[in-house]
């Protein structure tokens, strides 16, 4: 699928092994976390997709996993905007291509973030078993 927020990540090869062509909604995903690092201008954003894979690799089937989590991290942060919070975490993200690089915006109806970096690469891709 072209033009899908996966191909403008750094290693969204890892992404697209595990979904097939079948790229993986950001919205109404479970945000647990944002850091931000002053060395390197950096940030990671580390978040739940609600969408399981087609096919569960065999390591994760075998622990009957049913949340995949995704950690990306931001390089060379150009412009950041952050304004409220949100306690349950769910929320709609946008990856996009921008002018300086990629943008990745966050928002709900309490929270809304904007991210301009020079690159957004795939730091980890795990799943587990939520016994909620």
């Amino acid at each position: 699928m072209s033009n899908s927020w996966v191909e403008l990540l750094s290693g969204g090869q890892s992404i697209k092994a595990i979904y097939g062509e079948k790229t993986p909604s950001l919205d109404q995903i479970e945000l647990h976390s944002i850091f931000l690092h002053r060395d390197g201008a950096r940030a990671v954003l580390t978040f739940d997709i609600r969408e399981l894979p087609n096919t569960i690799p065999e390591k994760w089937d075998r622990v009957h996993i049913n949340k995949v989590q995704l950690s990306l991290m931001a390089i060379g942060i150009k412009d950041l905007e952050l304004s409220g919070w949100n306690e349950k975490g769910i929320v709609d993200m946008k990856i996009l291509r921008a002018d300086k690089g990629v943008e990745v915006q966050i928002c709900a109806s309490d929270i809304s973030m904007k991210l301009v970096a020079l690159s957004v690469f795939v730091e980890k891709i795990s799943a587990y078993r939520d016994e909620v």
